[in-house]
């Protein structure tokens, strides 16, 4: 392709300036990805302040979007069997292909073949999808999804994938389950979803009272109870709420200490608590807990991110159009925006839940200045 195309580059902590960069040459193995929507995911923040030593300035941050295939590789065409025009989902992870973890399906935990952050000095660029095109280097991750789903819900995708993988694959919950989801971020309401999928019950999710459109947003996803654990106490809660036989699995996705205890008290005996959240600036893992491990005789397991065939899952699910996703994104912003997106997200402004970047959207003559589409109420 030629031409000349758009993306938000952070050039400095907290310093979004919106650039212009020759569109790249696709390599043999390589995809070049037109953006329709992408979200900031809470790893990007971190980023966006200056707090994570990975950071690559100037780069261009995005990884959780949907787009269309603008051109491909020879040696791409037969990897994806996709061809330029469809529509898929960004999954991500890559590995080498021939280790024994990737063998195994687990290529996100590959030792050999790893992508560090690149910066966009570096040629093609387009290394994120905060960009009118995003460079899909080969063997990364791509999901074809529907038509008809919406761009909101498409670029969900890694969240629900990441919702399934957690519960059902590491958390392995089964009809039935008694689930405690701590934490009500994108990826609390993919874990939600997952869990549902699943068949559980009761779904229970908490959080910090600053989370209220979140938690209620859960209960539409299809959580039972929503617990305001500053207002209310939420271990017995959770005993109320499973009649005093505690969770079979806890999703602890919120990277709080603090979180980390409450997930081993709400956890039953021979209980799963699966272990996501990250950024744990103390993790304490001091006697009491190691005694609560040993005396429940409980499973703690981690969970970094969805192999493939939970990600296939999760497209399954989002195409089946059975759950409200894409009222998940709340606001909306285009690339000149891209400050104020990141305050809105990190600071939960005007009930914030999550926010979809529009590259190629244009701020309408009149429009609400913020660039925002706020989600409906009900009733």
């Amino acid at each position: 392709m030629k031409g000349k195309c758009l993306a938000g580059v952070l050039e400095a902590p907290r310093a979004f300036v919106v650039r212009e960069f020759e569109t790249p040459k696709v390599g043999e193995e390589d995809v070049l990805l037109e953006v329709e929507m992408c979200t900031i995911c809470g790893s990007d923040l971190p980023v966006y302040k200056g707090m994570s030593p990975e950071a690559k300035f100037p780069m261009i941050l995005g990884h959780e979007l949907v787009g269309r295939i603008a051109d491909m590789g020879n040696k791409a065409k037969d990897h994806y069997l996709l061809k330029a025009g469809d529509r898929v989902v960004y999954g991500g992870w890559s590995g080498c292909g021939t280790c024994r973890l990737c063998r195994e399906g687990n290529s996100r935990l590959c030792q050999v073949k790893k992508y560090p952050a690149r910066s966009c000095t570096e040629y093609p660029h387009l290394f994120g999808g905060m960009s009118e095109y995003m460079y899909i280097l080969g063997g990364r991750d791509l999901h074809p999804i529907a038509e008809e789903v919406p761009a909101e819900a498409g670029c969900m995708g890694n969240n629900v994938g990441n919702g399934v993988y957690y519960t059902q694959f590491r958390g392995g919950v089964k009809r039935g389950d008694a689930v405690v989801i701590s934490g009500v971020g994108g990826q609390g309401l993919g874990c939600v979803i997952g869990a549902k999928d699943a068949g559980a019950f009761p779904i229970i999710v908490t959080g910090l009272g600053w989370d209220r459109a979140r938690l209620d947003f859960a209960k539409r996803l299809g959580a039972d109870y929503a617990i305001d654990v500053e207002k209310d106490d939420p271990l017995e809660k959770v005993k109320a709420y499973t009649h005093g036989e505690l969770a079979d699995v806890v999703i602890e996705t919120s990277g709080h200490p603090q979180a980390l205890k409450m997930a081993m008290d709400y956890a039953r005996p021979t209980g799963t608590i699966s272990m996501v959240g990250l950024n744990w600036p103390n993790l304490p893992l001091d006697g009491t807990l190691v005694n609560q491990i040993v005396f429940k005789e409980l499973k703690v397991v981690g969970a970094l991110g969805p192999r493939r065939s939970a990600m296939e899952q999760a497209i399954r699910i989002i195409n089946s159009r059975k759950f409200p996703i894409e009222e998940i994104i709340t606001h909306r912003f285009t690339l000149s925006q891209l400050d104020e997106a990141f305050r809105t997200f990190d600071e939960k402004k005007e009930g914030c839940i999550k926010v979809g970047i529009s590259p190629r959207e244009k701020r309408a003559e009149g429009a609400d200045p913020g660039g925002r589409r706020r989600r409906k109420k009900n009733g």
